[in-house]
């Protein structure tokens, strides 16, 4: 159905760079936040509180948050589109919560930490795609859309990498032969390694957002949006 698309990203209504923040900023988080991706060893780094923590998580509070916050960004998307600057604070929160989600090996930090991700996640999804319907023209949008989730999926393998080798090193190896000084960041027991990887993990993702933020590029993408909206609203209906 989408096979002929001539040069779909040349086809964006902008062709300047920044463009491209409405394309990556949302579906680059896959690869922290993916269920297959690296955070699919939080099992394994809060084993300390037992075989409830998991399946309390996974199939409780994050759908859950998922479903709520989800319906939440429905109901205000008119206020939220557009708005960028909600995008970085989305990821940088979703950063602060991974960070917090590692600290100790702890039911209610995990189901926390599953609250944030899904609530943030959510809402930044919701901008994130309306920017990428806006700025692309009417009959692209829908091989747009799947050249968004083509991404999007195309960073998992990302995470799939760092969960394994490096998730595997920091717990039975890095994390035992420094235990003494990385205790009170994380704590002690088995799976203290994994949340590490964690730790270190949020602390990457806030940094990558926070220096997003920065980019007058953003700014542009912005009023590009708010533009094409105000048009919209002004167009006639039939």
């Amino acid at each position: 159905m989408w096979s002929g698309c001539p040069r779909t990203p040349g086809r964006v209504k902008s062709r300047g760079w920044h463009s491209s923040f409405a394309v990556g900023i949302a579906p680059a988080t896959r690869c922290f936040r993916g269920p297959n991706g690296w955070l699919a060893h939080r099992a394994r780094a809060n084993r300390d509180c037992g075989a409830r923590v998991w399946p309390t998580q996974r199939a409780f509070s994050t759908p859950v948050s998922f479903l709520a916050f989800s319906a939440l960004a429905v109901r205000i998307a008119k206020k939220i589109q557009g708005n960028m600057k909600i995008i970085i604070i989305c990821g940088m929160i979703m950063g602060i919560g991974i960070i917090v989600g590692s600290l100790r090996a702890s039911l209610i930090l995990l189901i926390i930490w599953g609250v944030v991700e899904a609530g943030a996640g959510s809402i930044q999804y919701a901008i994130s795609s309306g920017a990428w319907l806006i700025i692309t023209d009417e009959e692209i949008r829908g091989r747009a859309m799947a050249l968004r989730g083509t991404i999007a999926q195309a960073l998992r393998p990302i995470g799939i990498l760092i969960a394994g080798p490096l998730g595997d090193y920091l717990e039975f190896t890095f994390y035992p032969e420094n235990q003494d000084r990385l205790s009170f960041l994380v704590g002690t027991g088995d799976g203290r390694g994994y949340a590490l990887l964690f730790f270190f993990g949020g602390i990457v993702l806030f940094t990558a957002f926070l220096s997003v933020s920065r980019n007058k590029n953003l700014k542009l993408l912005e009023q590009q949006v708010l533009e094409e909206l105000e048009k919209e609203e002004e167009e006639p209906t039939i």
